[in-house]
């Protein structure tokens, strides 16, 4: 690029692009039990012989590294480099995951619930009991996770190696998630009226969670020789909205088949929308360290943390201590009652990539 070019083209002539395949690692879900085995009895919880197959305390879903793309766009407003912009853009991948189980394998099988009518009691939804029982249970989880900022880049301070400049723009973060619970059990019972018939039981959680807001921050940046080491700063302010949709079937089948628009922990006592914003600080910090191969383009390695307060998790929608209310007509407490959990979300990434400058 020659001198004398128009502004778009001067840009254009000033632009450095940044593409990484980062590893990203996101806050797991956490939901209470929902499976369980056993070797007598009916799997409910508290019960001596009782084994949690998935869920509960110990047993975090979608705790697995996972590969996203990171895409930094950087350009000068002008030759003496004192103003800059900057855009990124981040997708931590979709994953995916699906945890079964049979009765095949687990001949007492269940999916635990505190009943909580007039004498609350545990109790199970069976899918599997030995000679009563077939079935299958399924917990399928998602989680999707990008972000973008565009910032304008300010000189605040610079010498023969060292550059730090004061950083503010727009920020957006978004997080979606689903947890989906679903099992089939058959009565293989001779002497039970009902031999024969099926009930297939569905429950699904989903969230979004959108962050907008300003972002107000630090970079720094440090050259010796063909090395650079630069380091990132900063607090994101504005609006996280979130959204909680949850909504479950019962599906009974004998010759004919039957549905209901409620299944085990997702009632009509919580299954209706829900919506809520609320003001959060959003903290990220990264270091990246880059190696010149030739003028121009650099080899980078970077770490990146972000951490976005009161996020609704789909997992953490369920009812913690798996109330269900089954009386009828009803008695007791409206359980399960729709009430907004949230807790602190984390994504961290290492990533490794290539940086062109024009």
């Amino acid at each position: 690029c020659s001198t004398g070019n128009g502004p778009l083209l001067s840009l254009w002539c000033r632009m450095s692009v940044r593409a990484e395949v980062p590893l990203y690692w996101r806050r797991a879900m956490g939901p209470p039990p929902l499976a369980t085995t056993a070797t007598s009895g009916t799997g409910a919880l508290g019960a001596a012989t009782t084994q949690i197959l998935l869920g509960g305390d110990n047993d975090k879903l979608d705790d697995s590294a996972h590969a996203g793309v990171r895409l930094t766009f950087s350009t000068w407003l002008g030759a003496e480099q004192r103003y800059g912009l900057m855009f990124r853009y981040w997708n931590a991948g979709n994953q995916n995951d699906t945890y079964g189980f049979s009765s095949n394998q687990f001949p007492i099988l269940a999916r635990p619930f505190l009943s909580t009518g007039a004498n609350p009691v545990q109790n199970t939804l069976q899918v599997g009991l030995p000679g009563d029982d077939v079935g299958n249970l399924s917990v399928t989880t998602e989680s999707k996770l990008d972000g973008l900022e565009l910032t304008l880049k300010r000189l605040i301070y610079q010498d023969r190696f060292t550059r730090v400049d004061w950083l503010y723009g727009y920020q957006h973060v978004s997080i979606d998630e689903s947890l989906s619970i679903f099992s089939t059990t058959t009565d293989i019972n001779p002497a039970s009226i009902n031999v024969g018939n099926s009930i297939a039981v569905r429950d699904t959680f989903r969230t979004a969670n959108d962050f907008n807001g300003v972002a107000y921050g630090l970079m720094s940046s440090r050259q010796i020789n063909c090395w650079k080491m630069e380091t990132l700063v900063r607090l994101g302010l504005g609006n996280l909205r979130r959204k909680v949709n949850i909504n479950g079937t019962t599906t009974t089948t004998s010759g004919t088949s039957q549905t209901a628009s409620q299944g085990l922990l997702a009632r009509n006592t919580n299954d209706h929308p829900l919506v809520d914003d609320t003001f959060v600080i959003v903290p990220e910090v990264g270091i990246n360290f880059a190696r010149q191969l030739r003028p121009g383009l650099d080899f980078n390695v970077g770490y990146n943390y972000l951490m976005v307060p009161k996020v609704a998790q789909a997992s953490q929608q369920i009812n913690s201590n798996l109330a269900v209310n089954l009386s009828d007509p009803l008695v007791g407490a409206l359980d399960p009652s729709l009430n907004l959990s949230e807790r602190n979300y984390w994504i961290s990434s290492l990533g490794l990539g290539l940086q062109l400058r024009y």
